[in-house]
Parts: C-alpha cells; structure tokens; sequence
C-alpha cells in the first residue's frame, strides 16, 4: 500500500522544524561563546593595563615550570642509575673495609712482639667475629675441598627442577609485578633468591615464621611481608614473623616482633611452636665459631623443630666448596656449609629441598630465564632443607 500524500507531507514539516531548531540552538551557543570572548579580552586587557599586571609573570612562570618538569624527567632516569650505583658502593665499600681491616689485623700481629701479642692483638680484634685465614695455594688442597663425594649428600635434582617449575609457574610473573628490580638493592640476596624466598612464603602460607636476623635482613623481612599481604587477600588468616638477634642489632620495625632476647638466650618454646608449613629463615652468619651462632643453629635449635618445618640457610654453595672469590677477597672464614653438609649426612629427618646455588646452576632452570643479576658478587646460595618425620 502507498503512503498517503498527506503523511508524506507531515514528515518533511517536522524534519524542517527540526533543522530549524538546531540552527537557533547552534546561533545562541555562538553568540553566548562570542560574548564570553568579549568578557574575557576586555578582562584581559584590563588587567594588562594594570601597574601590577601579574600576566607576563604567570606566563614565565609557565614557561620555567614545563622547564623544571622536563628537567625533572631528564633526570629521573639518571636518579634511578645513581641509586643503583649508590647501592653497590655500599657493597663494595662493606669488601674493601673487610680487606682493609684484615691487611691492619696482619701486619699488627707482624710488627708486634711475640710476649706482647696476645693482648694487643686480641684487644684488636676484640669486634671482628672473623679470624684471620687464608685461601690455600696448594691446588691438591682446592681439589680436595672443591666437591663433596658422590653420594655424600643427596640433592633431589628431579624434586628441586620440577617445584622450581611449578614456583615459577605460579608466581613469577607475580614476583616481578610486587617486587620489580627489588633483588639489586639487597647487599645479601641475590635475585634468584628474592624469588624462590616469596615464591616460598606465598606456597607455604605459614602461620609462623623465625628470622634468626643478621644486620641485613631488611631486604627478606620485606619480601616476606610482601608474599604475607598477597596471601590475606587470598583469604589466609595472616603470618606473625618473629626476628631475634644473633648478636648484631637489628633495626627497628612495626610490623614484625622484634623480642629483648637474642638467640643465645632464647626460650626454647618458641621453636617447638613452629609447627606443619612453617618457617624458620636462618640469615648467616656463615662462619663456624665456638660458642658462635652456627653451632647454636644446628645442634641445639633445628633437633627442636617439628615435622613439616622449613629451615632456610644463606651462603651455601652445596654440594661445591666457596669459591674462591669469597674467601680469598672477602676475607672471611667460610665454613658453615660444612657443618650444615655433617648434619644432613644420612639424616632422615631432614632432607634438602632447594638448594639454590646448585639448582641454578642446571640446564632445565636456565630455560626458564629467571632473572638474573651481577652472579659473580650476588650468586645464589640460598639452602633450604625440609623436615619430614
């Protein structure tokens, strides 16, 4: 059926209209914006006319203010380069320190007389928790030490590649998100370490965790604290970390507990309450000393611990000797991995459960293209061990 004329007729008049209406609407918004330029230029030309005209100061001020901010920009990048390099000046310096101290300690013990010697020299080092030793140079010595024997201690190759997998998996990308480039500011852990030790706590989910704290155990405190905060929001009911000295200070913080006691006098109930999943984060002090911390640690804390609890060391290059880098640069007497090696010996309570240093060092992690940073000074040498009956 055609349209009727008429109808026709309708819809041609309101399109008309309705042109019409856009044009008075579109003519008054024109004349409203062309009075308010009017305002504005004859405002503008008072204030110009002014004695006290602020106009060419505001614009100046305009002009200096883009300046500074791309100044500003200019420099943040190099901000981030200073700090970095900032950051391994402190590391450095903390090496040539120990070089030189131990160069002073030598050549005392040399210029002072035989009968003077004990008193001087020990009144000296009355501060140092380092004796004086040397790195061999006898290579059959280096050889002997360089490796434990075949057998001599389990590793778990196929356990430790196939959790790396399953850590990276689920928390690498995670990692990198929380804690970007966090690994190069730690003077301690390296950056393989940062992320098995959040991966960790972030699997885990302990109710309690042990740092037995060195003077630098900011850096795990935070990564920690990090994975803590990610698992609440994954409805856990929360971690509680405890950090107790073993003989140095340890900075001051709200957010763990932090207790009077150190570990020589620490109750012994703290440690048997760690129970299934939780943690005990062991940070140094890698030296053996009698009566020193690495005695404490392993023959009368770690027998205390109840099954299903993690024990973490730093500093462990298991089942290779310290290279030769650390002990013959750093100057200090390495030796706590071998009395970790004695203690895990046909053990079979405790087994090892990643051990960084030599996980690291396999093909199958490489492909996984973990980040990495500065290996020769910051390898990995976290070591952890796993309590299973």
């Amino acid at each position: 059926m055609r349209p009727s004329p008429k109808g026709k007729t309708l819809s041609v008049s309101t399109g008309i209209l309705q042109s019409v209406l856009l044009g008075v609407v579109v003519l008054i918004a024109f004349v409203c914006y062309m009075n308010s330029r009017a305002i504005l230029v004859k405002h503008l030309a008072y204030i110009e006319a002014s004695p006290d005209n602020p106009l060419p100061t505001l614009r100046k001020i305009d002009i200096d203010l883009k300046d500074v901010q791309q100044t500003v920009d200019d420099k943040r990048q190099d901000l981030k380069g200073v700090h970095e390099l900032l950051n391994w000046m402190k590391w450095y310096g903390n090496i040539v320190n120990e070089h030189l101290r131990q160069i002073y300690f030598t050549h005392l013990e040399k210029a002072t007389p035989k009968s003077l010697q004990p008193d001087i020299y020990l009144a000296a080092r009355k501060d140092s928790d380092y004796p004086i030793s040397e790195y061999p140079t006898d290579e059959a010595i280096v050889k002997r030490f360089s490796r434990l024997p075949d057998g001599a201690l389990d590793m778990r190759v196929n356990h430790q590649l196939n959790h790396l997998k399953s850590l990276h998996s689920s928390y690498y990308e995670e990692f990198l998100e929380k804690l970007p480039n966090y690994c190069r500011q730690s003077v301690v852990l390296s950056c393989e370490d940062s992320f098995i030790l959040f991966a960790h706590v972030r699997e885990t989910k302990p109710t309690n965790i042990i740092v037995l704290a060195s003077q630098h155990s900011d850096y795990a405190i935070n990564i920690m604290l990090t994975a803590i905060e990610l698992n609440k929001n994954e409805k856990n009911l929360g971690t509680q970390i405890l950090a107790v000295s073993q003989g140095h200070p340890i900075q001051p913080r709200i957010d763990i507990d932090i207790p009077a006691y150190s570990i020589f006098d620490a109750p012994e109930d703290i440690f048997t309450q760690l129970a299934l999943r939780d943690f005990l984060y062991i940070e140094g002090p890698m030296i053996t000393k009698i009566y020193g911390p690495a005695i404490l640690q392993l023959v009368f804390i770690l027998p205390l611990l109840k099954e299903g609890v993690y024990a973490h060391f730093s500093g462990i290059f298991l089942p290779e000797d310290y290279p030769e880098l650390w002990m013959n640069h750093l100057e200090k007497q390495y030796t706590q991995q071998w009395l970790l090696a004695v203690f895990l010996f046909d053990n079979q309570y405790w087994q090892v459960h990643l051990a960084n240093h030599f996980l690291f060092q396999q093909d199958a992690s490489k492909e996984l293209d973990i980040l990495s940073y500065n290996q020769k000074w910051k390898p990995p040498t976290s070591f952890y061990i796993h309590k299973t009956q």
